[in-house]
């Protein structure tokens, strides 16, 4: 008999192997850097290959819902890929082609919401926030990491509860901007 792999807890009462979504969020919070990632070294087929490890993670979402093992933590953190992947695939020309990709998984999620589309068994998910009229406008001046930075700033000061997760990324993001891009203001 096999070991189980290691995102994979213990067999449940029915005899399946239970996912553990710890793991699970962890890997849909890193889509939006793997689509930086898999576009800018391979840009033949990085944007295939990101979709099909998105969608995937995704179809294990929609299968935890159907075996009614689904964490709501795990329904918001995908919710928040779609959104991220969303934004970032705005934020560059070459790959304004993956919003239809990230609106395709995110159609996926939005199946196993309630009727109203905004909770998940009556609890509030943070919303899939995009439009496909929306179009990014880089600012006329500076850098689009800039522009970026701006818009993620802004949503900040929006929002009524900010994660101390999502501070010290700004904070990361801030510090390398001022050494690297000293050119830009903000």
């Amino acid at each position: 008999m096999k070991p189980s792999p290691s995102w994979a807890s213990d067999s449940t009462a029915g005899g399946t192997t239970a996912i553990d979504q710890r793991v699970l969020r962890q890997c849909l919070g890193l889509a939006s850097s793997f689509l930086l990632t898999d576009t800018t070294i391979n840009p033949l087929t990085g944007a295939d290959t990101w979709y099909i490890g998105f969608s995937r993670l995704v179809d294990i979402v929609v299968a935890l819902h159907a075996r009614d093992e689904l964490e709501l933590d795990t329904v918001n953190t995908a919710s928040s890929a779609c959104s991220e992947c969303w934004m970032v695939a705005g934020s560059w020309r070459s790959l304004l082609d993956c919003r239809n990709k990230v609106k395709e998984v995110a159609t996926k999620l939005r199946r196993i919401l309630d009727p109203n589309n905004r909770t998940y068994r009556g609890y509030i998910v943070i919303q899939l926030e995009f439009s496909v009229s929306c179009k990014y406008t880089p600012f006329p001046r500076g850098c689009r990491l800039c522009a970026l930075m701006k818009l993620v700033w802004n949503r900040i000061c929006q929002s009524p509860r900010v994660s101390q997760p999502l501070l010290r990324i700004i904070h990361v993001i801030s510090c390398f901007m001022q050494t690297s891009y000293s050119h830009c203001y903000m």
